[in-house]
């Protein structure tokens, strides 16, 4: 760095005078060019006696902030937690719309109802009865995409409600419920899901929350699964203290090891259960799903109707299509066995490092890998190394505020080809033992 050869401090020194003028807005850290001085200067807020739309809008953005300068693209995108493009089934999706549209167009162009098309519904709940969650057709929603499902969620509960979440978290997930006024506590992930002892201790001290929000399989960053055991306790728990889990599904099917049991089937009376068919099938469909008992159902849908008032039909009735057909199940068990070889691939890589660069352990199902640098370096600073030279991937600090999570980084396999794989770990791990020689850890971690 320039700056520590002008001044005379250790690169950390420096990183962090960095990042704190980029938190006030007077620089920009751009990968691949450096550190500039942004275009824009910041701006102080003044008392206005009619607040604009756009001071909302600022207020709002800020509840939950991203890092500007996160690289999204990249040679090697370990970032992008998105399916591959070419496991998306064009042509079966093609030739289904089609023949729909040659048979339904009227009614599928028309509107429709916020309860969603019953064919889809029916053929959705046959096909959780199949993985033993047994449901009707009258306990699913259909919704445009997972996000929208975690809006409407939020929007049934009631102002200062508290609410429990994962840390580390997918920040995604927290932004739908940022604005709103909810109390909230972070519950720490071990290696089997959350800990139970730390959920146990809130409980015994009277925090009870309205909403448990949980990701039980391959959860995002971390990858853990929830343990048979802790998933039977937590249906019990929350039978015994009366409150809601949120049980975010959305990579429930991307399992390539036995799967374990969905918490709606422990204690259907209790659980809100989100799917969506982005991970899945095709993300521009825009089709999710709550799945949870009729009485709760009954409130979603009347905000639903005076959000967006119903899910396309034409995405609902493809879906009803590839279910029925058995194409859904066949399509499943393909991308599994592609994803399963890419997680494989990542596996044996990481393996093949040096011992002592990386901390890990191989998940189940989903997308992630979460990695531990052992050195103990910020993740930040070897994402800015990493993606100069075609690397990316997400650094902790997106996913959590606790100091502790910024040497800890995700690294998603799902967009990489196999043979891509290996290249891009080398790189990181070259990159991580470069910072690590140059380590000094009195620096103070901001």
């Amino acid at each position: 760095m320039t700056l520590k050869a002008k001044v005379g401090v250790n690169r950390g020194t420096a990183l962090s005078a960095y990042r704190k003028l980029q938190e006030k807005g007077f620089v920009e850290m751009r990968v691949g060019q450096g550190t500039v001085v942004s275009l824009v200067p910041p701006v102080e807020e003044t008392k206005s006696e009619s607040p604009s739309i756009p001071s909302q809008a600022r207020f709002y953005s800020r509840r939950i902030p991203l890092p500007g300068w996160f690289p999204r693209v990249a040679e090697i995108p370990f970032s992008l937690a998105v399916p591959e493009r070419g496991l998306i089934p064009e042509e079966e999706i093609r030739e289904v719309m089609k023949a729909l549209l040659d048979r339904e167009a009227m009614e599928l162009l028309s509107y429709g109802s916020a309860e969603g098309d019953s064919g889809f519904k029916e053929a959705y709940a046959g096909y959780l009865k199949g993985k033993g969650i047994p449901v009707e057709e009258s306990w699913v929603l259909p919704t445009g995409g997972a996000t929208q499902a975690f809006d409407l969620v939020a929007k049934i509960l009631n102002p200062g409600d508290l609410l429990f979440f994962e840390e580390p978290l997918y920040a995604g997930t927290l932004r739908s419920f940022s604005l709103w006024s909810f109390e909230t506590e972070s519950i720490p992930l071990e290696e089997d899901g959350i800990n139970l002892e730390h959920l146990r201790g809130l409980l015994s001290q009277g925090r009870h929350p309205s909403l448990v929000v949980l990701t039980p399989d391959f959860q995002n960053p971390t990858g853990a699964t929830l343990s048979l055991k802790k998933r039977e306790e937590i249906a019990w728990l929350a039978r015994r203290y009366d409150f809601l889990v949120l049980e975010d599904a959305v990579f429930s099917d991307l399992y390539y090891e036995k799967s374990l049991p969905s918490l709606l089937s422990l204690t259907p009376e209790r659980v809100i259960r989100i799917d969506s068919f982005s991970k899945t099938l095709a993300p521009g469909l825009r089709l999710g799903t709550i799945v949870a008992h009729p009485k709760i159902l009954e409130f979603l849908i009347s905000i639903k109707q005076a959000t967006d008032y119903q899910t396309p039909l034409l995405s609902q009735a493809t879906l009803r299509e590839l279910i029925n057909s058995g194409f859904w199940v066949r399509h499943l068990d393909r991308i599994r066995s592609i994803y399963r070889t890419k997680r494989d691939a990542l596996e044996e890589s990481l393996n093949s490092l040096r011992s002592g660069v990386f901390s890990f352990k191989t998940p189940r199902g989903g997308f992630f890998f979460w990695l531990e640098i052992k050195s103990g370096i910020d993740a930040q600073e070897l994402l800015l190394i990493s993606s100069s030279r075609g690397v990316s991937f997400a650094p902790g600090s997106l996913f959590s505020s606790r100091p502790e999570h910024r040497r800890f980084m995700r690294l998603s396999f799902s967009n990489i080809p196999v043979e891509k794989i290996k290249e891009g770990v080398n790189i990181l791990g070259e990159a991580c033992e470069e910072l690590s020689s140059q380590y000094i850890p009195s620096v103070p971690q901001i």
